[in-house]
């Protein structure tokens, strides 16, 4: 009992720790007026309000909502169908798969954007491109293990055999039979990833600047500006990821569970 109530105390501790300055940003971005007191002296949406009325803001944050989506929605495409069918046809082969995902690991962001900067900065082609073609590319690791594991959890093998065992051909059978069953963990890797591309400046900021302003790049621009309006851009930026986190993380427990209900 003495045991327990030591690890409530440390993990509390621990939570107020990393609590404490996310809540302090919250209730800033919420103050008229916040200085040599302990508590703000009145609260107010002004903030939010002159945050959301600024055009700037929006375009930011409709670039940054587009750049996730669209590498995202592009790591789909690319890993998903090669996941299925090396687990299925060619599993002799997955070795190749998780090499890559431990090279994707293994070049630091920096790295990547400077290769891409010296290889393809004298052909004419837009370099944001090469933003999109990365973050598709950096994608593999999380979206093949979601695929993967969702794979394993329905015995896609088995399904398939059944299914064209039944007289479905194997484009049908993907479609109809595998991809509605492992679509939950597919959509919880995919978040995952959205979240992470949303808070990606990195690659971004080296190939393009401040030519294709994201959202963090809007955040550096007014951090002298004003620290209320910054800590509501800052809120903004992370109710979104946090929202999109929990989707994901209670997606990928549905996964799990059915996993082991099929063990």
């Amino acid at each position: 009992m003495g045991r327990k109530f030591i690890d409530r105390i440390l993990i509390a501790i621990l939570l107020l720790f990393l609590l404490i300055p996310l809540l302090g940003t919250f209730l800033y971005s919420f103050s008229s007026e916040w200085t040599f007191t302990v508590l703000p002296k009145a609260l107010t949406l002004d903030w939010y309000k002159e945050l959301f009325a600024d055009q700037n803001f929006v375009n930011a944050m409709l670039r940054t909502i587009f750049l996730a989506a669209i590498g995202t929605l592009g790591s789909l495409i690319l890993v998903v169908p090669t996941v299925f069918l090396l687990y299925v046809y060619y599993q002799k082969y997955l070795w190749v798969l998780d090499m890559l995902v431990l090279l994707s690991f293994s070049v630091p962001a920096i790295i990547s954007a400077m290769s891409l900067m010296s290889a393809y900065s004298s052909t004419g082609i837009p370099m944001l491109i090469f933003v999109i073609g990365s973050y598709i590319v950096g994608g593999l690791p999380m979206i093949q293990i979601g695929t993967r594991n969702s794979l394993k959890a329905i015995n896609a093998r088995t399904l398939m055999e059944s299914s064209e065992i039944l007289g479905a051909s194997k484009t049908r059978s993907f479609f109809k039979v595998i991809l509605p069953n492992i679509t939950s963990g597919i959509v919880a890797s995919s978040l995952f990833r959205f979240a992470t591309l949303f808070g990606e400046f990195g690659i971004l900021n080296l190939l393009v600047g401040g030519s294709f302003s994201n959202i963090q790049m809007f955040l550096r621009q007014n951090m002298n500006r004003n620290g209320y309006y910054t800590s509501a851009i800052v809120v903004s930026y992370f109710v979104i990821v946090t929202i999109m986190t929990i989707i994901g993380l209670n997606l990928s427990d549905k996964v799990t569970r059915k996993k082991g209900e099929n063990v």
